[in-house]
């Protein structure tokens, strides 16, 4: 029997010793050599009737038997039939060995469509399924397993780490190493603006700052301007007034939405205005007064007459 797995010392060899002359009519002189080094082994029992000569707890290699019966101390050295010799060999699987990858990764924050794939080598396979695959998820106390996943492919999964245990034909179980299932922070967008300067003017301005999610980034605005890109901060310029939407999506389909107002002065109004003549031809005592409202305050005054001479 070969050992169950890679580096095991389980494997038996058992041997079945008829013909000859047994000594005392019921056995035989054996030694149980180990070809590699040479060294005789201890670790055989030996039973009679039949004669049966086990050596066990040895691993992979070529051994040697050696059985002689009670005849072999009389005869010349080599003599046929009073000595045999047989070499034995046993193999070991190769090693069980497990990794996890990344098979699908998780496309938004909160989403559970993770999936991971256990990569299995080596042991003895069980027909048509390989090796049974028990998937466990790290809690706060301790390695839960999820019943519901029982293939090399885990599906249906959110942010966590994640190991797997694989086990062969022979009952033999390797664990991977833990692999953390990473989702990406939340995708948002902020929209922040500034008015346009005078009422009616496209000078008006927002700017869009992404964060989260996975560039690179798509952002369409409402006036049907779109584009791509991996920076995080976006600007929309020369807009009039009125309310502006952002539709921002990622790499991996993730989306995020905001809206903001460009704001304009109200325009500039002369108010109450009140007009007093010059008292005589040619006098300068005339006078102007109004109000202003609207524009943005401080204001600034640019007198001319009919002649266009400022004054």
């Amino acid at each position: 029997t070969d050992p169950l797995a890679f580096g095991y010392t389980d494997g038996v060899i058992t041997a079945i010793i008829v013909g000859g002359t047994p000594i005392d009519g019921t056995r035989y002189h054996v030694t149980w050599t180990n070809n590699s080094s040479g060294e005789v082994l201890s670790s055989v029992t030996n039973t009679i009737n039949p004669f049966v000569t086990t050596l066990y707890n040895v691993g992979k290699g070529d051994y040697k038997l050696s059985v002689t019966d009670a005849n072999h101390a009389t005869t010349k050295s080599g003599a046929e039939g009073c000595i045999v010799e047989e070499t034995i060999s046993l193999k070991e699987p190769p090693k069980l060995e497990v990794a996890i990858e990344e098979h699908h990764f998780i496309n938004c924050k909160g989403m559970s469509n993770g999936e991971l794939r256990a990569v299995a080598k080596g042991g003895i396979e069980i027909l048509r399924k390989r090796y049974i695959y028990e998937w466990f998820r790290q809690t706060e106390s301790g390695w839960e397993l999820l019943k519901s996943q029982k293939e090399d492919l885990a599906t249906h999964l959110r942010n966590g780490v994640y190991q797997v245990q694989i086990t062969d034909k022979n009952g033999i179980s390797k664990k991977s190493e833990p692999f953390h299932l990473v989702e990406p922070e939340k995708l948002t967008v902020v929209l922040n603006s500034s008015p346009s300067a005078c009422s009616g003017s496209k000078t008006g301005h927002i700017t869009a700052t992404i964060a989260g999610g996975t560039p690179p980034y798509r952002i369409e605005w409402n006036t049907g301007s779109a584009s791509t890109t991996t920076t995080n901060i976006i600007p929309l310029e020369s807009l009039l007034a009125g309310n502006y939407f952002a539709l921002v999506s990622d790499s991996r389909t993730c989306r995020a939405e905001a809206t903001i107002a460009v704001t304009t002065p109200n325009p500039i109004e002369l108010k109450d205005i009140k007009v007093t003549e010059p008292t005589c031809s040619g006098g300068f005592d005339g006078s102007i007064h109004f109000n202003t409202i609207g524009g943005t305050p401080q204001y600034t005054y640019l007198w001319t007459n009919t002649t266009q001479q400022d004054l």
